[in-house]
């Protein structure tokens, strides 16, 4: 079966990576998911968070991520 959105047309997937190296970088997060289904994205799974170097001026604070 292939799911169908409300005018019935086939349902594309996609990847979403997110990340923030600022303040609460949890919550930035959380609330960016949180905003996503508000707005009628369905968010089917997601990963476990990791940590990441900033990029190019490592000096930054560390990006956590998921996707």
């Amino acid at each position: 079966m292939i799911n169908r959105d409300i005018l019935e047309k086939p349902v594309k997937f996609t990847y979403l990576s997110l990340g923030s190296n600022l303040g609460d970088k949890m919550a930035n997060i959380e609330l960016a998911k949180h905003l996503l289904i508000n707005n009628k994205i369905l968010i089917e799974d997601s990963s476990s968070y990791y940590e990441s170097p900033s990029w190019p001026d490592k000096n930054q604070p560390k990006f956590l991520n998921i996707i």
